[in-house]
């Protein structure tokens, strides 16, 4: 499913159909042309000037899923200039103004525009259109295998292009599960009849098929097939890191990637980094799970003391003199897996170690949740508060302030995103979270004016990050808020010593839990709509 829309109206009964369809998809944008829109309350749409060339080409060159209110082939003639390939194209979706119809035209597996024409049909009482012929025939659609539990694909264009053309043809395709990966054909997944399981991948790529399928999360120059290959990265491999203070994240990719070579594994199926929550601040670590699209797993040091004590094939590591750990990167792989063997011990470079484990197949989450024995690894912003929280509890009040805020950008700048809004500075920041306050309509329980105690309204009326007025907007603007007095605190320090502004260190403390409960829900909201 696409992640940022674009719902688009030239004329009046399609903007009266766009503001229904835009009051149900709740990540998307209302493009309204000025006259269609009328004289009255614009709904919080973008209103636009004709012509609508630029208009739409300039949405669907930003990377958003059109929803568009216009026949099929207009949509096509105004976007034939900007069209790339299906590997980059957004989806487009065009839709009648009588509302009967919504048609998937461009981008539709990779892209999300089936899917999209689904949720547009549902939510404005039309009828779907189709008409790929994976969907049409009820066959395995190859490009999207796996795709809800975060698998990656392995395959050149050519051969994913002829490996579905094999399927649709109804010839003989065979499909090898990598019995070292221990991963499944995904549930719910249809299956061909022509799809014929074996048991070597030698007889996948023998001549009795004209494509084949595999599900592994090995690689090596044995994995080849001089007809067409696709290889399924199942989400198997918990990666644990340690490191120095200040390493790089291009020195943690190359560790990440040579290590991995060297022990026949794909980069493609790592699941989850994991490391200890001393480290859960390591700009380089952050970087390296942000670049691969992965969570980041922090554990305390009685939990890597616990998990390493059980470990008969742990090697010694530096980190328990330093750290007060037995290591670092075996148990926080083991502990990210869920699983009691290595798949890679711990290898080191002069500045950062390396050991990866696999996921048991019966703990096997979607990429976006892997839980390790009822706990969840960190979204957005959550391993900074973390960090956060140990600096306060340290006594370095400022710095876990600078911290508090740095978490909060994070995790308000990824739900952005979700969105399709910017966010690159407070601002705009700001301007998001009162966004997400419209959406929901209300107060949360835990922000409302003068709960807890009173913390909210002391923090947003005396730290100085909000009026009196903004008080009456809901909890997502109040957590926002809470965050900005951390800023503010850390930033004016020198200025607020010795007012009544100044925070006691125990404000510092008290007024982390609405942060806390600010970010987890912003969280939470991430893993919503990457479910619809």
């Amino acid at each position: 499913m696409p992640d940022r829309i674009a719902i688009v109206a030239v004329s009046r009964p399609g903007a009266a159909l766009a503001r229904r369809l835009a009051a149900s998809l709740d990540d998307a944008e209302l493009h309204l042309e000025r006259r269609a829109a009328g004289d009255g309350d614009s709904d919080g749409a973008r209103l636009y000037d004709l012509p609508l060339r630029p208009v739409l080409q300039e949405l669907f060159a930003s990377g958003r899923a059109l929803a568009v209110f216009l026949p099929v082939g207009a949509a096509v003639r105004l976007l034939a200039p900007v069209l790339g390939s299906k590997g980059r194209d957004p989806a487009v979706v065009c839709i009648d103004d009588a509302g009967r119809y919504a048609v998937s035209v461009l981008s539709g597996h990779k892209g999300g525009a089936d899917a999209l024409a689904r949720r547009v049909a549902a939510a404005i009482g039309a009828q779907a259109v189709v008409t790929a012929a994976a969907d049409a025939l009820d066959l395995t659609a190859i490009d999207l295998v796996g795709k809800g539990a975060g698998w990656r694909i392995d395959a050149s264009s050519t051969d994913l292009t002829r490996a579905a053309a094999a399927v649709v043809n109804g010839e003989p395709v065979a499909l090898w599960l990598d019995p070292e990966t221990g991963a499944d054909w995904p549930a719910g997944e249809p299956l061909s009849g022509n799809i014929v399981a074996v048991a070597e991948f030698a007889d996948a790529v023998s001549a009795e098929y004209a494509a084949a399928l595999a599900v592994s999360d090995r690689a090596g120059e044995w994995l080849a097939s001089r007809r067409p290959l696709v290889i399924y990265r199942p989400r198997t491999l918990a990666v644990g890191i340690g490191c120095r203070r200040g390493v790089s994240v291009e020195h943690l990719d190359e560790l990440l990637a040579a290590t991995l070579r060297a022990h026949g594994l794909a980069e493609g199926s790592v699941a989850v980094f994991a490391t200890a929550d001393i480290k859960a601040d390591e700009a380089g670590i952050i970087a390296l799970a942000r670049s691969r699209g992965v969570p980041l797993a922090i554990y305390t040091a009685a939990e890597l003391n616990a998990a390493g004590q059980g470990m008969p094939e742990a090697t010694p590591s530096a980190a328990q003199e330093l750290l007060g750990v037995f290591g670092v990167s075996e148990p926080a792989a083991l502990l990210a897996a869920g699983a009691d063997r290595l798949a890679v011990p711990r290898v080191k470079s002069d500045r950062a170690t390396i050991a990866a484990a696999r996921i048991p197949p019966a703990r096997e989450k979607d990429a976006e949740g892997i839980a390790v024995e009822g706990r969840e690894t960190m979204g957005p912003g959550e391993a900074l508060l973390a960090a956060a929280e140990r600096e306060i509890g340290r006594g370095n009040h400022l710095r876990g302030a600078e911290l508090v805020w740095r978490a909060t950008m994070e995790a308000v700048s990824a739900a952005a995103a979700r969105h399709g809004m910017p966010c690159r500075d407070r601002e705009e920041a700001r301007r998001f979270v009162k966004h997400l306050d419209n959406l929901d309509g209300q107060l949360g329980a835990g922000f409302e004016p003068g709960s807890e105690g009173g913390i909210i309204s002391a923090d947003l009326t005396v730290a100085g990050s909000a009026t009196t007025e903004d008080l009456a907007f809901p909890w997502n603007l109040a957590g926002f808020g809470v965050a900005d007095s951390f800023r503010k605190q850390y930033e004016n320090w020198d200025v607020l010593s010795g007012t009544e502004f100044q925070w006691e260190p125990e404000e510092f403390t008290i007024f982390l839990d609405p942060v806390r409960y600010f970010i987890e829900s912003l969280g939470g909201d991430l893993k919503d709509i990457q479910t619809l």
